[in-house]
């Protein structure tokens, strides 16, 4: 009864609250991290999307569109299309993979952007009344939190039109002032919860099952010594005597010692028996214990080819291993997703607070990113297009802990050296076999060469804008690459960005200048006319004399 006893506390243990509790926080973690990717996924789909609309070469490169051969109101109505469909195209391809993601108007009155699940309200209203928010709408409850922070985690009950029943959902929204939107995901908590109660009646229906093992077997062994026992008579009495006492305590769940074996014969056998039965009780009873600990790499010796009970043992232990380490598994996961969102969402505030200086901005955003990789040096190139001999190079534009850095090669041809290899083929380029003669990161304690070397290119589709270098003393996770590609486009869509408000103020002023000279002209030309009225009069006042 010791076995049966061990596993009532190994399913007391498996079916307490506090651990399905933890189950339900881990999953209600895992799907609020699932709705900030989509939603930073989204938007950053909107960026990429409008720098592909937002000037005649984009379109003219991206859709294959002459705009110069409509009028201006017809080629904003044309960029306003594109950049609408491409949206609607991504956020219905999540919708599609079971992503619920919508775009609303960040002011009154609220009206809906994109909303996949019912289409036919695209680019009109709905009200979403909380009634724990004395039946605000749900977009106002949204663009007051967001006048805060960026971001917002918003947990929120509603009431279905024609039920009786509340329904609770967790979403994620998140704000882009630049398009006066808001942008959102988000889960109903009915299918987090129904991912638990699958979990807990699998579980559940393991422990029924090895305890019904458990009790048939240790019938089973109680009824043969019972049959021994009958079967040897009154001339063992004394030896049967101990044996049922043995028994006894065995069916009351309690250990006992080993019994000195004294007959060579029926007896002993049956005496040999209990022995191996107590000795398999007592592993049993230790093996499950470790179990309850949490020791999932306790060892358990199998008495026969035909322990069915030891096996079972075995394989619930190969499965909670094998649960474990998948939780394990996912947590590691976890963070990794948390630490390349938040790393993004922190060199992204860095690219917004800085848009007029590129220099300043380069400098500042490859600091961050060797600080957040814990690398030990990088640079940042720009392409840039030589005037006379009308072809591209890369232009270092800031560089971070490099030894000599005023001696460093500025510049690199297509082709060139590693940098100028990384943008000509326009795809990341990772080294862990660093030349000796190559540059050295630079510290308090001296100077070292680098063990890994990171080019990734900074661009957007297959436009070029740059090239982005690190060094690290270390080899570089897959993740910490991943993450420096996804900022490079965050970096590339900013320098685009920039030129283009360049070239939008070189043209401001240019036409400035055209309207004083336009204006100096006219009074010159009022001038000449006022003259030639004078002329005119002295002309008329001759001929009459």
């Amino acid at each position: 009864m010791a076995i049966i006893n061990a596993f009532g506390t190994l399913y007391i243990y498996y079916t307490d609250k506090k651990e399905i509790q933890f189950i339900t926080e881990l999953l209600e973690k895992q799907n609020e991290i699932e709705l900030k990717q989509n939603v930073n996924m989204v938007a950053e789909f909107v960026s990429d999307i409008y720098s592909t609309c937002v000037s005649e070469e984009s379109v003219m490169q991206h859709y294959n569109i002459d705009l110069k051969q409509y009028d201006s109101e017809r080629q904003s109505e044309i960029k306003k299309n594109l950049f609408y469909t491409s949206i609607e195209r991504q956020v219905n391809a999540l919708q599609q993979e079971g992503h619920s993601v919508w775009i609303v108007e960040a002011a009154e009155p609220y009206r809906l952007v994109f909303y996949p699940k019912k289409k036919e309200l695209n680019g009109k209203l709905l009200e979403i009344p909380i009634e724990e928010a004395n039946n605000a709408n749900l977009w106002q409850i949204y663009s007051q939190l967001l006048l805060q922070r960026d971001t917002v985690y918003y947990e929120y009950n509603y009431k279905v039109l024609g039920k009786s029943d509340y329904f609770t959902n967790i979403s994620y929204v998140k704000k882009m002032p630049e398009f006066g939107w808001i942008i959102g995901a988000e889960k109903g908590e009915e299918e987090i919860y129904a991912q638990i109660r699958i979990f807990e009646e699998n579980r559940a229906s393991r422990i029924r099952q090895m305890l019904f093992y458990t009790l048939i077997v240790s019938i089973i062994t109680v009824l043969l010594l019972i049959r021994f026992t009958f079967f040897v008579g009154n001339k063992f009495s004394a030896s049967l005597t101990e044996l049922m006492r043995a028994l006894m305590e065995l069916t009351r769940g309690k250990e006992i010692e080993q019994l000195v074996i004294k007959d060579k014969h029926e007896l002993g056998k049956m005496q040999r028996a209990i022995n191996r039965i107590s000795e398999s009780m007592r592993n049993y009873n230790k093996f499950t214990k470790d179990l309850v600990d949490n020791n999932y790499y306790s060892e358990l010796k199998l008495t026969g080819n035909y322990d069915e009970l030891g096996k079972s043992l075995l394989n619930l232990r190969q499965k909670l291993q094998t649960e474990t380490e998948f939780e394990l598994h996912q947590n590691i996961e976890n963070k990794k997703r948390n630490w390349h969102a938040d790393g993004l969402e922190n060199i992204n505030n860095v690219l917004r607070k800085q848009d007029t200086n590129l220099e300043e901005l380069a400098y500042l955003v490859l600091k961050d990113i060797i600080k957040y990789l814990h690398a030990g040096m990088g640079a940042l190139y720009i392409l840039k297009q030589d005037d006379e001999l009308q072809t591209p190079y890369l232009d270092m534009l800031a560089s971070y802990a490099l030894e000599q850095r005023r001696m460093l090669k500025q510049r690199y041809e297509l082709r060139e050296g590693l940098p100028g290899t990384c943008a000509q083929e326009k795809s990341t380029l990772y080294l862990t076999e660093v030349p000796e003669n190559y540059a050295k990161i630079t510290s308090a304690l001296g100077a070292a060469n680098p063990k890994s070397l990171l080019f990734v290119p900074l661009k957007i589709e297959n436009e070029i804008f740059g090239i982005i270098e690190l060094g690290a003393f270390r080899e570089l996770q897959d993740y910490e690459i991943a993450f420096t590609e996804s900022v490079s486009k965050s970096i590339a869509a900013t320098i685009s960005n920039m030129r283009i408000n360049e070239r939008t103020n070189q043209l401001l002023e240019q036409t400035q200048t055209m309207a004083e000279e336009l204006a100096l002209n006219h009074e010159e030309s009022l001038m000449k006319q006022a003259e030639l009225e004078e002329l005119k009069k002295q002309i008329e006042r001759l001929s009459k004399l």
